[in-house]
């Protein structure tokens, strides 16, 4: 694993309905993704569950986790099938998420 990767980052201070949001995307995408093609897959499915474990337990989150669950947010805002009321929470999850990512980049 690299450096990179290992850096933790500060944890974003999530609102309660941003913190569900971002968790039932976390959730959701490691469901539809259980059985992964590669084995970089594989890593960014690990990276994931690291990541879920991290949103339940409030531990800080690495750099790459940060920006899978930036990514994983943005996807699901892009998705037509996201409930409007969870658009909202997402997209402050995604702005806090940004913000941690910017101040832990060297």
């Amino acid at each position: 694993m690299s450096t990179h990767e290992k850096r933790l980052c500060e944890s974003p201070e999530l609102s309660r309905a941003e913190h569900w949001a971002a968790h039932a995307t976390v959730e959701r995408w490691i469901r539809t993704h259980d059985d992964p093609d590669s084995q970089a897959d594989a890593d960014r499915l690990l990276v994931g569950s690291r990541l879920r474990s991290r949103l339940e337990t409030g531990r800080q989150p690495t750099q790459a986790q940060l920006s899978l669950l930036g990514e994983r947010c943005r996807a699901r805002l892009a998705d037509d099938t996201v409930p409007e009321r969870d658009r909202d929470p997402l997209a402050g999850a995604l702005e806090r998420v940004d913000q941690c990512l910017d101040s832990c980049s060297p």
